[in-house]
């Protein structure tokens, strides 16, 4: 794969997003759509290695007269489709065997020959964890009058096996596997320009199963649903600047030492960053260039080379250098800016030039942070640098303006709050884009529930909650991330989930979308309910339930030293999650369902405050045995407004003080939301006001986005604790003046904006 005539028209320029779906009229049909079966079929190769995976599907044609084409392309896992040689989008689109996407594309086509090739990779047990796959393949379907001529399975397509590609697997990085494999391309065998089309090697392609739209499940088939993303942003990093360069025979063990820099070499780096020149490498020699993009991207790597047979080119990233040296797993990073003294810890692809002039390589997937480092080692041939360039991806919000806050730490804040949201949704949310991209719904809830106050794009929300719905397990939880290729359990945020469709009613109030929705509402609170002791308490479900990294917590999860096997948070949250359904069946026109939720509210507030409130303490406690406190469930019990008033407004108190309550686990960056939001509930608007001094102090640390947990952190981009957005955004308007030197922005909240 290589950068040939990027130039930055956008890649996805001529596709198109379709909204209406006569074809999928499984009654009738219609166009190219027979029932469920396609005119089309998969196709690949006539036999397959193991996993990975990489090959190309070349359409060579004619048109007798200019012509608009249009094609929908899917392939297993991913695909990079080239029209003559120029990048004209990626895909499909991330989803699961039900709604296996294809994307569609309008191109203007002059009369004369033409070439379509599809660059497809699968990477099997290698593939990013939030990759689903059924087996290699790729498929094209084109309306007609150019289905014969065209589409594979009915034309004359060709493949050819693409050798010189391998994957690396760093073990000394946790959660590499969640991720994906990285690249290795080996240019004296990968064969050149065959995104044009070019060279030998091909045969005719092997037809491997009828593309379909099966309207029921689809037992491992792909079931080919329109694409509801548009094509990602495309554009070129500018940010880009060297810091250092040395000659370490030994990277990962040598720290970032400013007095060994060799500042000529990093000059010219900076020369072909900003494309005013090239680099070259003498033979037998050691270079790394430190690069700083001065912001957290995620982006792609196209990069031009000539000469340097033998040598390795490695291109690898990561959101921080740290403190300490690989094979270390700890996350001591210090201030993110500095870098001297420091070790780079990080995900490399890699490339080997065949030694021929402008040998272009393009990474097959992007990668995530704010530093690149570039390491290369040459044989006996010197090698030239021609060009470096960085392809900015994530989904394509647009502006996302900030609401107005006259405390200037608390704006420096916001700002990367932004910047961790809009790296974080690609065709699905993610977590966090470098250590596992995937769609775990504690994130998915905050981000989508902040993005309301900064678009009105909702189609990655929308797309969220129909995915998470058709997890569910068959007790009636959804998975707790999806998609996802294995199965993770985390009951509580099947409650989130519920949270998330009710958000989605409140700010957008599209029922009709909703009301599919509310079987899968029932299903979870019913799954809860099928854990009910004879106390009236749940028990705790199976699998990970996982609340907050707080400190008080093991591994997320609150202690069980006396094997209770409940706690009033999890209490707590299922009242809260059946308050949102009661909302939700109320907004329907489904009293019979609301009176049921709220008889279930009721039963479950009585069992949970005898159980668990301490009239001594004013707070309700963790344990049965009144022993263990935390934040959490002051929080959560104030949020479902079951309880009697009285004994939330003492543990609102509590939780608003100047020390907090004492003995208690506290809540960090992602629970922290729910704690706000019960504060505001009874107007502490000071306690909120100190609660945001945490995110006030994040950019003094050097972040550009927005950390998992409190240092320190594994990961330095996470979306969930954007919601500080949100939280300024519910009170955009001063109550009162504030006092000389006040910095907080006004407190009061605002009715929910409706889009």
């Amino acid at each position: 794969m290589t950068d040939a005539n990027l130039s930055f028209r956008p890649a996805g320029a001529s596709r198109t997003l379709i909204d209406a779906l006569p074809f999928l009229d499984y009654q009738h049909g219609h166009g190219l759509w027979k029932r469920h079966h396609w005119p089309a079929q998969w196709i690949g190769p006539g036999s397959l290695p193991a996993h990975p995976i990489v090959f190309a599907c070349r359409r060579q044609f004619t048109l007798d007269a200019p012509a608009t084409l249009r094609l929908h392309v899917s392939a297993d896992e991913r695909y990079a489709l080239f029209v003559d040689g120029q990048l004209e989008g990626r895909g499909p689109e991330r989803g699961d065997w039900a709604n296996w996407f294809f994307e569609t594309y309008d191109l203007k086509l002059n009369a004369g020959r033409h070439t379509i090739v599809a660059l497809v990779w699968a990477l099997g047990p290698g593939a990013p964890m939030a990759q689903i796959s059924s087996g290699p393949a790729f498929m094209l379907a084109a309306e007609e009058p150019f289905g014969e001529q065209l589409s594979t399975g009915r034309s004359a397509w060709q493949v050819k096996l693409l050798d010189g590609v391998g994957f690396l697997h760093y073990p000394h990085i946790s959660h590499d596997g969640y991720t994906g494999k990285k690249l290795r391309i080996d240019g004296s065998r990968f064969p050149r320009d065959v995104e044009t089309g070019a060279g030998d090697g091909w045969s005719a392609a092997v037809n491997l199963a009828v593309a379909a739209s099966y309207p029921a499940e689809t037992f491992g088939r792909r079931s080919l649903t329109p694409a509801r993303m548009p094509a990602m942003l495309s554009r070129p990093i500018t940010t880009a600047r060297c810091r250092h360069a040395d000659h370490a025979d030994d990277p990962a063990a040598t720290p970032v030492v400013s007095d060994r820099a060799d500042r000529a070499l990093c000059e010219s780096f900076n020369r072909l960053l900003n494309g005013a020149g090239s680099l070259s490498v003498p033979a037998r020699s050691h270079v790394r260039l430190l690069v700083d993009l001065d912001d957290y991207y995620c982006a792609y790597t196209h990069l031009t080379l000539t000469g340097g047979a033998g040598a390795l080119v490695r291109i690898g990233w990561a959101e921080s250098l740290y403190v300490n040296a690989p094979p270390a797993r700890d996350h001591q990073k210090g201030h993110r800016d500095q870098i001297d003294g420091k070790y780079f810890r990080g995900f490399f692809d890699e490339y080997v030039p065949d030694g021929s002039a402008a040998r272009r390589f393009s990474s097959f997937w992007w990668q995530a942070g704010r530093y690149v480092q570039i390491e290369i080692r040459t044989a006996d041939q010197p090698l030239t640098i021609d060009r470096l360039l960085l392809e900015e991806t994530r989904y394509p919000f647009g502006e996302l303006k900030l609401p107005r806050c006259d405390d200037p730490k608390l704006t420096r804040a916001m700002q990367i709050a932004r910047r961790a949201l809009e790296t974080g949704v690609h065709e699905t949310y993610t977590d966090s884009p470098y250590f596992e991209q995937l769609a775990y719904i504690g994130d998915v809830r905050l981000e989508a529930l902040t993005l309301y106050h900064l678009t009105d794009d909702d189609r990655p929300t929308r797309k969220a909650i129909i995915q998470l719905d058709q997890s569910r397990s068959p007790i009636g939880f959804t998975q707790s991330c999806y998609p996802s290729r294995t199965s993770l359990m985390i009951a509580p945020y099947a409650l989130l989930w519920i949270g998330l469709a009710r958000d989605f009613l409140q700010y957008r109030g599209d029922k009709a979308f909703l009301k599919p929705r509310l079987p899968g509402v029932r299903a979870v609170i019913d799954g809860f309910f099928h854990y009910r002791r004879p106390d009236g308490l749940i028990a705790l479900p199976p699998g990970w339930n996982f609340f907050d990294w707080s400190p008080g917590f093991a591994a997320g999860e609150l202690r069980d030293p006396n094997n209770e096997g409940t706690h009033s948070v999890l209490n707590w949250q299922i009242a809260l999650g059946l308050r949102w359904a009661i909302e939700l069946e109320r907004a329907v026109g489904e009293p019979e369902l609301v009176a049921r939720f709220e008889r279930l509210l009721g039963e479950l507030t009585a069992a949970t405050h005898k159980a668990f409130w301490v009239e001594s303490e004013g707070l309700w406690s963790d344990d049965l045995k009144h022993e263990r406190f935390s934040e959490h469930a002051q929080a959560l019990s104030i949020l479902a407004g079951s309880a009697p008033e009285a004994s939330r407004r003492r543990a609102a108190e509590r939780l608003a003080s100047e020390t907090g309550p004492q003995r208690a686990a506290v809540a960090t960056i992602y629970f922290t939301h729910y704690v706000i939001e019960a504060l505001r509930a009874f107007d502490h608007h000071d306690a909120i006001d100190r609660r945001l001094d945490l995110w006030r102090s994040l950019p003094d640390q050097g972040l550009r986005a927005l950390p998992e947990e409190p240092e320190p952190t594994r990961s330095d981009c996470h979306g969930w604790g954007a919601h500080v957005i949100y939280q300024v955004s519910k009170r955009q308007r001063r109550a009162a003046a504030p006092a000389r030197g006040a910095r907080r922005c006004d407190v009061r909240s605002t009715p929910p904006v409706r889009g």
